[in-house]
């Protein structure tokens, strides 16, 4: 029992091509780059599409959220209805997600909430004091690449 416990211990810090969180992907072999996506915006904003891209970083506090960086953008991607969350280990990660890319504003209070679950300074959080137009993707379902 012992030895059963330390190999789920030791394991669970891993990730696994496949490890999924909310719905099941459709689309799985017709993914969509992310630089891909934000560049045809206007064509497929508010559609459900499947993107891909690497995951910058995960919300430390819940894996409430996470952002995936483009070659020029970065997207934070949250999840629909707070259905379900992602593990820290999937940062650097490549991912598919699937659900719909927005353009939103973020007011300064959550941009400095966001700041706050990823662990900046307080100077940093202090200089979030600015609203910005930034894209957003609420997803669906996640999976590990």
């Amino acid at each position: 029992m012992k030895y059963i416990f330390l190999f789920v211990i030791f394991f669970s810090k891993f990730s696994v091509a496949g490890d999924s969180f909310g719905e099941k992907i459709k689309n799985i072999n017709q993914p969509i780059r992310l630089s891909k996506a934000l560049s045809t915006f206007e064509k497929i904003k508010g559609s459900e599409i499947t993107i891909e891209g690497i995951v910058e970083k995960v919300c430390a506090k819940k894996g409430c959220w996470m952002t995936l960086k483009s070659n020029k953008e970065t997207i934070r991607v949250t999840f629909k209805d707070y259905g379900f969350f992602v593990p820290v280990k999937f940062q650097n990660k490549p991912i598919l997600a699937q659900g719909k890319l927005y353009q939103k504003v973020e007011e300064p209070e959550l941009r400095q909430h966001y700041l706050e679950d990823e662990g900046a300074t307080k100077k940093q959080i202090a200089e979030a004091n600015k609203s910005i137009l930034t894209y957003h993707f609420v997803a669906d379902g996640v999976m590990l690449k």
